[in-house]
């Protein structure tokens, strides 16, 4: 009887008849199901954020990002995430890849406001919704005296009013011939009565022409004039949304309110693999209209059967899943959808895994 029930197992399942994953086998408020349009396979995970949390994962703690053992299966393992997926793309800065190209937001600390400026960001808050839309990072420095300076750049560039923080490391920290002030943090974060973040530093040196160094604990702001803050001096930023804690960033928004709004005119060639509006590997995030649902989103390519996508048709396939709101990430090579316990979901068209600077990870 052993021997027929085995062999009855063995025909159902080779028949097909048994779900390849059941929706129970999949962590706690997340879905995943595959299927084929445009002549390609396309895969995606449905998170419901009341019952899951997203946090970004860097292959590094602070610039440069070397990603070395940073593929987006690695940075899972490494930060115990139950899915991952990966993030914004890479930038050059002096003269390698270091940087993601974006602002990125990680708890509460801006790490940087990017290198390309602009772009489309994802935007989480810990009341369990999401937004995506064009990046909006406002911060502002008070002082005692209730002078106001806005922040020009987080951890890039030399330009306005620019902050430096440990993050920086090697590559973003601030130069001579300019006006420093070191700030020591007094507190943590605390959110204040519009739901915004802010924490509170006391002013520890300042001088103009030769920089100050960012120690541990501290941030350097730098400016082209003296900006003689007096007193306790109040950070608060505006992410876009109440008691936000995290932005990732990419580009462009492809799904717009449901309207598709990927782009079709290519404008600049991403090297020997065509020009970045071809019909390629992607990787998308999308929500829904309530900001209550999250659509990660792996479309394979470059394979013999598996053809890619465009920008638009990324938009249409966030729209036909649910997202009314939808953003495209770093694809081509780098699509990498990964699950603990499964290994990678996706085909990705270079037969590895791609190192990442940042991943995404479902927690």
């Amino acid at each position: 009887m052993k021997r027929v029930a085995v062999l009855l197992t063995m025909m159902v399942v080779s028949l097909g008849l048994v779900p390849q994953a059941h929706a129970s086998t999949w962590p706690r408020g997340s879905s995943y199901r595959t299927f084929r349009e445009y002549r390609t396979s396309v895969h995606v995970v449905t998170v419901h954020l009341a019952k899951r949390s997203l946090r970004t994962m860097p292959a590094e703690q602070n610039f440069p990002m070397r990603h070395h053992g940073g593929s987006v299966p690695q940075l899972g393992k490494r930060y115990h995430a139950k899915i991952a997926i990966n993030g914004d793309f890479k930038m050059k800065v002096d003269g390698y890849v270091s940087q993601p190209k974006h602002a990125w937001v990680k708890n509460r600390e801006i790490w940087t406001t990017g290198v390309g400026r602009g772009g489309v960001g994802l935007v989480l808050n810990n009341r369990h919704h999401a937004k995506i839309g064009p990046t909006s990072i406002l911060a502002l420095l008070r002082d005692s005296d209730n002078r106001t300076h806005r922040i020009d750049r987080v951890n890039q560039g030399h330009e306005g009013v620019a902050v430096f923080t440990p993050r920086g490391g090697g590559t973003q920290h601030p130069v001579d011939g300019r006006c420093y002030v070191r700030l020591a943090n007094q507190d943590g974060w605390s959110w204040n009565d519009r739901g915004l973040a802010q924490r509170t530093y006391t002013v520890q040196t300042a001088q103009c022409g030769q920089a100050i160094p960012v120690l541990d604990g501290t941030i350097v702001v730098e400016s082209g004039a003296s900006l003689d803050l007096a007193g306790p001096v109040t950070w608060t930023q505006n992410l876009g949304i109440k008691y936000a804690t995290e932005v990732v960033a990419g580009v462009p928004q492809v799904l717009t309110n449901g309207n598709v709004t990927g782009p079709t005119h290519a404008r600049a060639m991403l090297g020997p693999d065509g020009t970045f509006y071809d019909r390629n590997p992607r990787t998308a995030i999308g929500v829904n209209r309530k900001g209550t649902t999250l659509f990660l989103m792996a479309v394979d390519g470059r394979l013999h059967n598996q053809a890619g996508v465009t920008l638009p048709m990324l938009g249409r396939l966030m729209k036909r899943v649910g997202a009314h709101n939808a953003v495209n990430y770093d694809g081509g090579g780098g699509t990498l959808l990964w699950r603990s316990g499964k290994g990678i979901l996706n085909n990705p068209s270079e037969h590895y895994a791609r190192p990442a600077l940042v991943g995404i990870g479902i927690f």
